[in-house]
């Protein structure tokens, strides 16, 4: 098996047919990250483990990583609306190319850019280009139990829930447990 994206990637994007986009970020896009991103102060609370609210380092960071086809663990994209602002950001993360799975993420940073289908056309589009174009039989989601809108959008993909892994997440002081969705690439 082999993937069929080659390494200039990064400079590729995926477009939908209302002209929304998922591409890798670049430095101009920081600032308005940055001022989209002053509003996302929930969304620290629902992250799975491995999302927090990102710094400005850390979007200058995702600015310079490369995607290595074979070995990057992760690929980090902005969720771009047709005028180029950013509105979120999803992810492909925790690659197993040996046995081609990975768990994906997604993060609509604003209130008033929420509920319009944007994250769930986020993850559409990069299961379609997990298992197409990255050859990934197993798509895979963390979801803290009571985040309840993101459980019913990745089930609404077709996404199965697997299992709980209990007490798995540390908020604010207690124990949250975590619901384990699974896509299986048809066969």
């Amino acid at each position: 098996m082999s993937t069929r994206v080659d390494n200039d990637f990064d400079s590729s994007s995926i477009r939908d047919r209302e002209g929304r986009n998922l591409r890798p970020f670049s430095r101009p896009d920081v600032s308005k990250a940055l001022k989209a991103l002053q509003e996302a102060t929930d969304l620290w609370e629902y992250g799975s483990p491995y999302w927090q609210v990102p710094s400005e380092a850390d979007l200058l960071e995702l600015c310079e990583q490369k995607f290595k086809p074979g070995s990057s663990s992760r690929i980090d994209l902005g969720i771009f609306l047709p005028h180029n602002d950013p509105v979120g950001q999803c992810s492909i993360h925790a690659i197993d190319w040996r046995n081609r799975t990975g768990q994906l993420g997604v993060a609509v940073w604003k209130n008033s850019d929420r509920g319009k289908g944007l994250g769930s056309n986020a993850i559409r589009h990069l299961m379609q280009f997990s298992f197409d174009d990255l050859d990934m039989f197993r798509l895979e989601a963390f979801i803290l139990q009571d985040n309840k809108k993101s459980l019913h959008l990745f089930k609404g993909l077709g996404f199965q829930q697997e299992g709980i892994l209990r007490e798995r997440y540390l908020r604010r002081g207690k124990r949250v447990d975590v619901v384990v969705l699974a896509s299986i690439r048809d066969k």
